[in-house]
């Protein structure tokens, strides 16, 4: 009986916790992976690799709205994935080409600030990556600043 009890109380627990595991995003012919993650300092971080060679190092994502840095004191929610193809180009007189991809919308958890959760939208195809923030809340969002950079590998 004393067990039942113990997996009662953990199992709802368990159910609500955010992700712990980093979100891998491959294009549909696998040539391309974006990763994103969390580092140990908190940070939320997007990286990229094409052919198994790192394009994108671990680079910071996020916006401060109002007082709080969005990608600081993050974590990674289970993402919602999906394929879709993009229009992606066209020459003078034809319709547009369509590029195939792959799309996560990854739910971020800020700790600590309300309204507390917000998407960050990662497509991937085998010819690069792309990236957007949602913000689908009620309300005037007030952007501050942008804290997205980009670390290159030191071959490129």
């Amino acid at each position: 009986m004393r067990r039942w009890v113990q997996m009662f109380f953990v199992l709802p627990l368990l159910s609500v916790l955010p992700s712990l595991a980093a979100v891998r995003v491959v294009s549909p012919g696998g040539k391309v992976e974006a990763v994103v993650d969390v580092g140990a300092d908190g940070v939320l971080v997007l990286a990229v690799q094409a052919d198994g060679l790192p394009v994108l190092e671990p680079s910071p994502l996020g916006v401060v709205v109002g007082k709080t840095d969005l990608g600081r004191r993050a974590s990674v929610g289970d993402p919602r994935l999906f394929d879709e193809c993009l229009p992606a180009g066209r020459r003078l007189g034809e319709n547009p080409w369509m590029l195939p991809c792959r799309t996560a919308k990854i739910p971020i958890l800020v700790e600590g600030w309300e309204p507390r959760e917000w998407i960050l939208e990662v497509k991937a195809s085998d010819g690069g990556v792309a990236f957007r923030y949602i913000f689908a809340f009620p309300g005037p969002v007030t952007l501050v600043r942008e804290v997205t950079s980009f670390a290159f590998p030191a071959s490129t």
